[in-house]
């Protein structure tokens, strides 16, 4: 008898509008979620773990056009970064934090290979080796 009096309808519509009401709230709870950004380097450092630094015999200028339309990013700043990028990224303490983030990320990916390749750079530049 609900149906008759449209108390069946009504209770209905509120439940869908509830519905939709937590469906919003999710949908800015997901936008409000903080989605870790990588600089620069460590996007660099990223490409050279999985090989692309060294992988075409291109020019330092031609990479930096390459990698500055894929990360989004100044080829400018790019080229400036790339001569002897690694070397310097593996003598600087402070870089340390950015290898173990990345050495983690790999091992989550079951990429061991290339996190324990990043480990063995770790303990180069903890030991100064």
């Amino acid at each position: 008898m609900a149906g008759v009096f449209g108390v069946g309808k009504v209770a209905e519509l509120d439940v869908r509008r509830e519905i939709d009401k937590l469906r919003e709230e999710l949908k800015l709870k997901d936008k409000q979620k903080k989605r870790p950004k990588a600089t620069l380097p460590v996007q660099l450092l990223m490409l050279h773990y999985l090989g692309f630094l060294e992988k075409y015999e291109l020019s330092n200028t031609k990479k930096a056009q390459l990698f500055s339309f894929l990360l989004n990013g100044d080829s400018q700043n790019i080229r400036e970064q790339l001569p002897n990028f690694i070397e310097n990224q593996l003598r600087n303490p402070s870089n340390e934090k950015h290898l173990m983030e990345l050495s983690e990320l790999f091992k989550q990916l079951k990429l061991n290979e290339i996190s324990q390749l990043i480990e063995k750079d770790l303990i180069k530049l903890r030991t100064g080796k």
